[in-house]
């Protein structure tokens, strides 16, 4: 097995190599799904760097996604034309970045596209004739008086819209702060959880906009203690409740609150996700993530009959380089949602055969000496991360003595193991299962290229498993990819 057939057994990063698709958005229109976020540029100074692209697979093949190319363009929106000052360090000739997007089919059978430019309090909305896109810009979200919403005073910061279709009436969500709060360097004011009804033209506020959630100074008693909103709305109508997930106070959490009405009241339900898998087992601490962990959005969606939850997870050891992350969620008889652990697997929704190679790039635990993972942002010294190279190739760096890598989860292991490294490491990898059992153990010594070691025989009596790499040595070392085999000769 290639690594490229590996890639399309559904393991997560779902999405190819050398794309960089957060704040992901999936929809199922027809017999497909798609999926839209914002675009971040490997080695970027600035989240969501790149131009709007959606991506497709069919609702009975989640493991086959195609690009439909560009959808829209950030300097299409009129306000983008360079005469606004963009205050983001390292912006590019003024020019302001797409953030965070939701997409909907109107009640006109079209389709809607709602985004916010960074630092730009106001929702863009553009349309086209296919959910892929290209789109074309419409308006600015306005009250009825035309009215840009989020720039008249008073008016609460627009940002990271989410929509909702619901029998013939729209409703959009925006907000970001977990309280309101002045931003001296943006000019933001009054931040707050939002929801707002539009008219038919899909552009007119004709109800709101009204505070939602509580934000931290409200939320006391509430039951949204520790998990009032931080951003990234997303809304779906499941039967006759409301599932309004969002990223909380924590950042690395997705979590979501439940109303029988569109506009509320809503009730906190729970954790979705964690994009350190804090929550799991006895992880609690800031030292304690499975993976280098930031802000988090996704959402969740219902496709070919299973639900899944998706999310994103950030590699290079910065913020600004986010990959697509799913994995399957049990929706309960009572309307709650499980805790899902972060998985190797993702949308395959069953362990990854014991037999083929495997890109470094499907790991789903990279953790420090002292067994954690901290901020994506602390890079080098502390921790491994995800990196690429010309390809785009991607690779785990910076496994240091202690350090480790895991994948989740395989079964029916083959006979032989073979690992593809480089750097200036002399010691070994030992293998393990997540208990701790050694399956393997495998010597690495110091190289400028990727040099694949000899087979070693590995060992384990079935069923599924988890597989930890754990460097013990001297020196650096990047791990490209691994080899299950066949039974040894």
């Amino acid at each position: 097995m290639s690594e490229q057939t590996a890639s399309a057994l559904g393991a997560n990063p779902y999405l190819p190599e050398g794309v960089y698709i957060p704040d992901g958005e999936v929809h199922v229109f027809g017999d497909r799904a798609y999926v839209l976020g914002s675009r971040d540029r490997f080695g970027g100074a600035l989240f969501c760097m790149e131009d709007y692209e959606v991506w497709s697979a069919p609702v009975d093949d989640l493991t086959s996604w195609s690009s439909h190319g560009v959808a829209y363009r950030k300097e299409q929106d009129p306000y983008n034309d360079g005469s606004h000052p963009n205050l983001a360090k390292g912006a590019e000739d003024g020019i302001h970045y797409l953030y965070a997007p939701d997409f909907c089919q109107g009640p006109d059978g079209r389709f809607y596209l709602y985004y916010c430019l960074d630092t730009v309090s106001r929702v863009g909305v553009a349309v086209a004739d296919q959910p892929g896109g290209p789109y074309e810009f419409v308006d600015h979200v306005r009250d009825p008086a035309g009215l840009i919403v989020g720039e008249r005073p008073g008016d609460l910061v627009q940002f990271d819209p989410a929509v909702l279709v619901d029998d013939g009436r729209v409703y959009l969500y925006t907000g970001n702060g977990a309280v309101n709060r002045v931003h001296r360097r943006f000019g933001y004011a009054n931040n707050h959880s939002m929801v707002m009804e539009l008219a038919a033209d899909m552009v007119t506020v004709i109800d709101g906009p009204h505070r939602l959630l509580p934000d931290i100074t409200e939320s006391r008693g509430t039951g949204f203690e520790g998990h009032e909103l931080f951003e990234a709305s997303s809304i779906r109508r499941i039967g006759d409740t409301y599932y309004l997930v969002y990223s909380d106070v924590h950042m690395h959490n997705l979590v979501y609150a439940t109303a029988t009405a569109p506009m509320g009241p809503f009730t906190f339900r729970g954790v979705l996700v964690s994009n350190g898998d804090f929550g799991i087992g006895s992880r609690r601490s800031l030292l304690g993530g499975v993976m280098p962990f930031g802000n988090n959005h996704g959402c969740v969606e219902r496709i070919g009959g299973r639900w899944y939850v998706f999310s994103h997870r950030h590699t290079d050891g910065r913020q600004a380089a986010r990959q697509a992350w799913a994995e399957p969620i049990d929706l309960h008889p009572d309307g709650t949602f499980g805790h899902v652990r972060l998985s190797s697997s993702g949308l395959r929704d069953a362990p990854l055969p014991g037999v083929g190679r495997y890109s470094a790039r499907i790991a789903c635990r990279l953790t420090g000496w002292w067994g954690g993972a901290t901020y994506s942002m602390l890079r080098h010294r502390f921790q491994p991360y995800l990196t690429q190279e010309e390809g785009p190739r991607q690779y785990v760096d910076n496994l240091r003595r202690g350090a480790s890598v895991g994948f989740r989860s395989f079964t029916d292991l083959g006979g032989t193991l073979t690992v593809t490294y480089r750097g200036t490491a002399r010691g070994h990898l030992n293998i393990t299962t997540d208990e701790g059992d050694l399956l393997a153990r495998i010597q690495v010594t110091p190289s400028s290229a990727w040099t694949t070691s000899a087979p070693q025989p590995i060992t384990h009596p079935g069923g599924e498993v988890e597989l930890l790499f754990t460097y013990r040595g001297r020196g650096r070392l990047a791990l490209a990819d691994f080899e299950l085999g066949g039974a040894p000769e």
